[in-house]
Order: structure tokens, then C-alpha cells, then sequence
């Protein structure tokens, strides 16, 4: 995933395009009436090696209190002055996790893993490097994290 080209001048005008053809209560993207690419999470799995699960990241599933997203920052490395959040779970990805760290550890990676994703591949923002904290409540609890 993180060998991943980072498309900064990636057609806009195309991304918004295909993006309009998508239909969310069908799964799909909708070229025409005959033309119709549905697509599923395991989709999302096969393609790049995401997990996937059945769980909603809206509502109760995804609300965080202020201080769980003080502390992921602060974990991560996204409070310092000047660090974007998507630089700093990229930073944090790039260190040398194994069998013998931390509990710790191994969760902030999972969390930094998920952040990295959402915020290239699967929920990108017009401002590169930012992120949003919207689903950061399935975040909280990383044993929920397959």
C-alpha cells in the first residue's frame, strides 16, 4: 500500500465524473441503463489487501471522544506543529514493527494503517496530506480492527 503512487495531479475533472456515476444504494457505478459496475467491500479487500467487516463507521459505531483523538495524534505523531496527519501515519507505517513489540505498538499501526488508506485511497481530501477523523470512532477499540 505504501508503494502506492501518490496521483496529486490526477485528473480532477475525471475523479468528479466517475464519481457522479456512483450510486450508493446500488453499490455501483452507473455508466447508462445497461452499463453498470456494481462492486462490494470485498472488492475493496481483493484490490488492496484491506480488510473488511459488517461494521458501520457512522453513528454509535463511530463516534470518539476528544481525548481518544488527542491521544491517537499524539501517539502517532500527528500533534506536532507542521505534521499532517496522512505524513505522520505514513512516518508511523515506515518503522519496524514485529512479532516482539509492544501491544502498543502493533495497535498504532493498525490505527495508521486504517488512516493512511481512508485518507489516499478510499476517502481522499481536495487538500493533500489532511485527512478526516469521521470514522475514527471504529478506531477506538482496535481489537475490532480484523
Amino acid at each position: 500500500m505504501l508503494k502506492l503512487p501518490m496521483l496529486q495531479k490526477l485528473n480532477l475533472k475525471f475523479s468528479a465524473w466517475t464519481m457522479s456515476k456512483v450510486c450508493v444504494e446500488r453499490r455501483a457505478i452507473v455508466l447508462s441503463e445497461t452499463k453498470v459496475l456494481k462492486f462490494f467491500a470485498e472488492d475493496i479487500h481483493k484490490v488492496f489487501g484491506i480488510p473488511c467487516g459488517h461494521r458501520n463507521v457512522k453513528g454509535r459505531d463511530g463516534f470518539i471522544k476528544p481525548e481518544d483523538v488527542t491521544f491517537i495524534k499524539r501517539t502517532l505523531g500527528m500533534d506536532r506543529t507542521g505534521v499532517h496527519s496522512l505524513h505522520a501515519a505514513e512516518e508511523f507505517l515506515m518503522r519496524d514493527i514485529s512479532e516482539a513489540s509492544s501491544k502498543i505498538e502493533k495497535d498504532c499501526f493498525q490505527i495508521a494503517f486504517v488512516i493512511f488508506v481512508m485518507g489516499h485511497v478510499l476517502a481522499p481530501r481536495t487538500k493533500h496530506d489532511y485527512g478526516t477523523i469521521d470514522y475514527w470512532g471504529a478506531l477506538a477499540n482496535t481489537e475490532n480492527i480484523t
